[in-house]
C-alpha cells in the first residue's frame, strides 16, 4: 500500500491509530501528522513480516500506548521492518517499549 498523508491527527480510543499489516508499504509525510494509540497498541503498527518505508518532507509524531512502540509492534505483536528515508519523526513508546521498534517481551524487529 502507498499512503500519502497531510495534516492528519488520530487519537485512537481502541486499536492502533494507523496499522500496516503484510507486504511492502510506503507512508509519505506532508504537513504535520500525529498518531496516538491506547494501551497495548502501537501508534503506527508495523506488524510481523510487514515492511514500511517512511518518506516525505512532513512531520510525524507517533505515541504508543503502555507496552507498545510509537512505531512498530504492540504488546501482542512483533514488529516488521521499518525504513526511514526522510521526514521528521518523533516516536515515543509506552512503558517498557521503544520509540521505534518493539516492546520488552518481543525480540524481532529490523530498523533501517
Amino acid at each position: 500500500m502507498n499512503l500519502t498523508i497531510e495534516n492528519i491527527i488520530i487519537n485512537a480510543s481502541a486499536g492502533e491509530a494507523l496499522s500496516f499489516e503484510g507486504g511492502t508499504n510506503t507512508l509519505v509525510l506532508s504537513g504535520t501528522n500525529s498518531f496516538t494509540s491506547p494501551a497495548s497498541c502501537a501508534g503506527i503498527a508495523v506488524e510481523g513480516v510487514t515492511v514500511l518505508t517512511i518518506s516525505g518532507s512532513g512531520k510525524c509524531t507517533a505515541q504508543g500506548g503502555n507496552n507498545s512502540a510509537g512505531i512498530g509492534g504492540g504488546y501482542w505483536t512483533d514488529a516488521g521492518t521499518i525504513n526511514i528515508q526522510s521526514g521528521n519523526i518523533y516516536a515515543t513508546g509506552g512503558n517498557s517499549a521503544a520509540g521505534i521498534g518493539l516492546q520488552l517481551r518481543h525480540t524481532n524487529a529490523e530498523i533501517c
